[in-house]
């Protein structure tokens, strides 16, 4: 059944992936951000308290369809983000981007047999929390980028229309 659920988190990931891309123009991209932090951390505090059972089939499906859910939202999202946070220099951004994300599975892969489940959902949960929390830190600063450089343009009406779309 590793096919089928794949597929699972596939479809949920694709289907997401075509909503949030829409849904981002009217809730914005920090709600969306909250939406992925909190499906992640409730797939991985549910892992780590759920004990697997055969006839618990469905059970299989739901956590790939969720992890799927939050992944849309990461790979679409923090796609849109760099678009936004490096207008002139969109391909190193990019490059860099992948880069990171990169060394990310060869450590992940690096350390899998050596760690047991338990203590590898501790560490995705653990960067989770970083991560969104640093997302915070670059939201807070563009924000406040944004506030000068167009308070300082006197295009203060640009601003507050582009800051309303943001939530």
């Amino acid at each position: 059944f590793v096919g089928f659920v794949m597929i699972c988190f596939g479809a949920a990931n694709a289907l997401c992936s075509i909503l949030f891309g829409k849904l981002s123009k009217y809730v914005g991209r920090i709600a969306l951000f909250v939406l992925a932090t909190a499906l992640n951390a409730a797939c991985i505090i549910a892992l780590l308290l759920w004990k697997p059972h055969p006839h618990q089939f469905a059970v299989f499906f739901v956590f790939p369809a969720l992890w799927g859910m939050a992944d849309a939202v990461w790979q679409t999202q923090i796609n849109a983000l760099y678009g936004v946070l490096f207008v002139k220099n969109k391909e190193a951004a990019f490059a860099n981007y992948r880069l990171w994300e990169s060394l990310g599975f060869v450590i992940a892969f690096g350390y899998s047999t050596f760690l047991c489940v338990s203590i590898k959902e501790y560490l995705v949960l653990a960067v989770l929390v970083i991560g969104i929390a640093l997302y915070g830190v670059v939201e807070y600063m563009e924000r406040n980028h944004q506030t000068k450089h167009c308070l300082d343009g006197n295009d203060k009406n640009n601003y507050i229309k582009k800051a309303e779309t943001q939530f």
